[in-house]
């Protein structure tokens, strides 16, 4: 009995097809092989773990698939892999050789009703993956299981139907999916110019008649003859944030305060913060003042900046931040030092001793001690428009390329959904 005839619900996003297509449940023309390579196929046949597939394309982000020492599965050349972890990554791999997978790859064999190419269009279309999605379980690792992909709709025409509708969707997704790789292009190109933009500014200035001399730190090199090179600690007063315990989460004075995921770079949110208690002591020390700039110390965000424009009348900050304030507002602007830590963490200035790894924590004594160049207050300021003015130009211009890729991924979409459903009649003859 077909699928779509006995339950509307569970094949909603399917639609009406046409006259002559079934809708099945998957697991009636598809399996779920389980078997295991022997000792030989494992040692031999290269290994495909689920962080080697793009997500939605199903293409591989790595060429040189090796064998691998893993608890593995043996899928065939003409079986589609479905990932079973965070199936909302739509990741989901055609296999066009023999190999093994991970576990959390689910190997299903199509029968001879279901061509392979369109199996896998059905699999990565959002219908299908959205589905999936709803029945997952698990809250932090999300998963979901041969039960839940198998009682998905299957829209199934003739096989030469099908093999006409995956044909045109491999031409047309191609063409697709290279607009979408020159648009991502573009936007590392401007990201890149955006880096060498800001870096140039904070380490060169911005006239480039002026003489020059030797900084002493690396990834700075020469500054101008006037600037000066010394310590962050001689300029700012670093000052960590105040740590929240189980004591401090209440409290007579509870007060709102920022984590670390709520500074961006240069920017800030201020919207339904947590509280904690700053007595009257403590909002002395921790209570921050419009101008001060808000730095996270950990983890891969170490160095990600924000400058507080007083956006609340009275906010504080948690132990993870740190703020600095200048030790005088005529010598310097937190808003060009948002720049130069903007420029010192894309040159990697902040990765622990060298071992490309980004250190776990930036201690206030630590950042005390990291050299910079610090121009006058007027070049400061200067350097600041400046930015600010061409920079707006640069994100314009990647606002509009990442729209246009949000609409060719809508397309792409909407593309193989209208064919898998029947919606093109021109493939249904």
């Amino acid at each position: 009995m077909s699928l779509h005839a006995e339950n509307d619900r569970l094949s909603a996003w399917v639609g009406s097809l046409p006259e002559g297509w079934r809708c099945d449940w998957l697991k009636w023309h598809v399996d779920c092989s389980t078997a295991r390579p022997t000792d030989e196929q494992q040692a031999t046949l290269p290994y495909l773990s689920n962080e080697d597939i793009e997500s939605w394309t199903g293409r591989l982000l790595r060429e040189d698939l090796v064998p691998a020492e893993a608890d593995s599965r043996l899928f065939k050349a003409g079986d589609v892999l479905f990932n079973k972890l965070r199936p909302y990554l739509a990741k989901v791999f055609r296999a066009e050789f023999d190999g093994v997978s991970s576990g959390e790859l689910l190997c299903l064999r199509p029968s001879d009703r279901v061509d392979a190419r369109y199996l896998f269009y059905v699999l990565t279309s959002h219908g299908l993956i959205d589905s999936v999605d709803a029945q997952t379980f698990g809250s932090k690792m999300p998963r979901a299981d041969w039960e839940i992909i198998g009682h998905q709709p299957l829209p199934l025409p003739h096989v030469g139907v099908q093999q006409r509708i995956a044909n045109f969707l491999d031409e047309k997704t191609a063409q697709i999916d290279a607009l979408i790789d020159k648009k991502r292009a573009l936007l590392e190109r401007l990201t890149e110019q955006r880096q060498a933009l800001i870096t140039r500014a904070v380490t060169k200035g911005l006239n480039p008649d002026v003489s020059m001399k030797p900084s002493g730190v690396g990834w700075i090199g020469d500054v101008p003859d006037h600037w000066t090179v010394t310590m962050l600690g001689f300029r700012y007063e670093v000052q960590l944030g105040r740590m929240l315990n189980a004591e401090r989460s209440d409290g007579e004075n509870l007060k709102p305060y920022l984590r670390v995921f709520d500074v961006q770079w240069r920017s800030i949110n201020t919207v339904d913060l947590p509280m904690m208690d700053f007595p009257s002591d403590a909002q002395r020390r921790y209570r921050l003042i419009p101008g001060d700039l808000l730095v996270n110390e950990g983890g891969s965000f170490v160095g990600r900046s924000a400058v507080w424009q007083g956006e609340l009348e009275e906010c504080y900050y948690q132990k993870a931040l740190h703020r600095l304030r200048p030790f005088d507002s005529e010598k310097d602007c937190a808003d060009y030092f948002c720049f130069v830590m903007e420029a010192a963490t894309k040159n990697l200035v902040f990765e622990g001793e060298g071992n490309q790894t980004t250190i776990d924590h930036l201690t206030a004594e630590q950042f005390r001690r990291y050299q910079f160049a610090f121009p006058p207050l007027r070049e400061q300021l200067a350097m600041s428009a400046y930015l600010h003015r061409h920079l707006e130009k640069s994100a314009s211009s990647a606002r509009k390329v990442e729209d246009s890729l949000v609409k060719l991924k809508q397309y792409r979409s909407a593309l193989i959904t209208s064919a898998i459903t029947g919606q093109l009649p021109e493939l249904n003859g």
